[in-house]
């Protein structure tokens, strides 16, 4: 700890001297999570601290960057199993429980540390950088850096090492690529993207390689697999309504193809109260819960796959009670199994850099189903200070 105490305050110096201006900013975030477990409620504390740094080295190049310390207190050891039906376990070897255990460990790291050098003819970006890709709101599927948390979609996402180019060609037609770079060229990952903008409306089509881990959670032997994804989504406004969808076929090495898509709309009435939704479709998931097994629900649980059943549904609503609170919340329900997680949302903006937030997770659904009761109904509070 002291040594990265050490470089960061060398960095700033560094930065200090060289650059036009450097701008310190960030957040601290202090979050309790509660879940209900085996008739007690189980609490995860953290304490996050995000320090960003950003500057400009002339006109052409800028830097930007943040660092992230993490520590967890209280339940910090959650077992797997706890969450799986009954029916699963009892399928399990007993003398394999132990592989199941997650302990969250504290963390420092360097999230995002890129330049970006503005050419005449181009924008080149190299250094840990954050991927967005896709219009959806809750899923992505051209998106195949980052999985969404489904209960908190809007949350940051992580940084990925990488040399992206952006070329504009006019004012609305721009050409994207990024290379990835990994132990030889075949692992490393590669995108092209082409986007259009025609009257109200964005096009793009996109092409993607990349490795995507897949674990076998019965001999727990982590294979990585190539997946090559080509796809496109479009995004615009008609008669008012927002509207966006996107595509993505998936050709996954020595495995099943299968597809991705989205369709949603929001709509902003004149109170400010937000409506949206969003309609998702995987082949790769489950059509019904019958088909659910050990392997399908653990890779929907560690992110290794975006969901477990073919089709859900993405509702949400925000209203502004007042200039200083947001209520409102969403719901997502499995089409194949009838099961539903509400998630409440309140935002209290307290102060003028102290946002307070308060999410609910309420699993209704069948044992065994995607979002069961068994998956630990609870909640979310959140304090974020910005400075």
């Amino acid at each position: 700890m002291k040594r990265i105490a050490t470089i960061l305050i060398l960095l700033l110096f560094a930065f200090s001297a060289t650059a036009q201006e450097l701008n310190i900013f960030g957040y601290f975030e202090s979050q309790l999570t509660m879940a209900a477990l085996h008739d007690d409620m189980a609490q995860l504390h953290s304490n996050k601290l995000r320090l960003d740094l950003k500057t400009d080295f002339g006109r052409l190049v800028t830097f930007t960057g943040n660092y992230n310390i993490i520590t967890y207190h209280g339940t910090t050891h959650w077992d797997f199993l706890d969450f799986l039906p009954d029916t699963m376990v009892q399928n399990i070897p007993q003398q394999n429980y132990d592989n199941y255990i997650f302990d969250y460990t504290d963390r420092y790291y360097l999230d995002n540390a890129f330049a970006r050098i503005s050419l005449r003819y181009a924008d080149i970006t190299v250094g840990k950088q954050q991927m967005s890709f896709g219009t959806g709101y809750a899923w992505n599927p051209t998106d195949l850096f980052d999985t969404k948390d489904i209960l908190d979609p809007t949350y940051e996402q992580p940084g990925h090492n990488a040399l992206r180019v952006d070329i504009p060609f006019a004012q609305r037609i721009m050409f994207s690529t990024v290379y990835e770079p990994e132990d030889t060229w075949d692992l490393s990952g590669k995108l092209v993207r082409f986007k259009v903008g025609i009257s109200r409306f964005d096009f793009s089509a996109i092409a993607m390689e990349r490795q995507s881990s897949y674990t076998d959670f019965r001999s727990f032997i982590t294979n990585d697999l190539k997946k090559r994804m080509f796809g496109g989504d479009i995004v615009g406004e008609f008669l008012g309504l927002g509207i966006w969808g996107e595509y993505a076929y998936n050709d996954l090495e020595n495995s099943d193809d299968f597809d991705e898509m989205i369709f949603g709309a929001d709509y902003t009435f004149h109170s400010g109260t937000h409506m949206l939704c969003e309609y998702y479709r995987n082949s790769q998931g489950e059509s019904c819960k019958d088909d659910y097994n050990l392997n399908s629900v653990m890779r929907w649980l560690t992110a290794e796959t975006r969901s477990l059943s073919q089709d859900q549904i993405f509702l949400y609503l925000n209203h502004p009670a007042t200039d200083l609170l947001q209520v409102g919340g969403s719901v997502i329900a499995c089409l194949n199994d009838a099961s539903v997680v509400a998630v409440p949302t309140v935002i209290y903006s307290m102060f003028e850099n102290l946002d307070l937030t308060l999410f609910g997770n309420i699993y209704v659904g069948e044992e065994g189903s995607n979002y069961s009761s068994e998956l630990g109904s609870g909640g979310i509070l959140r304090i974020r200070v910005y400075f």
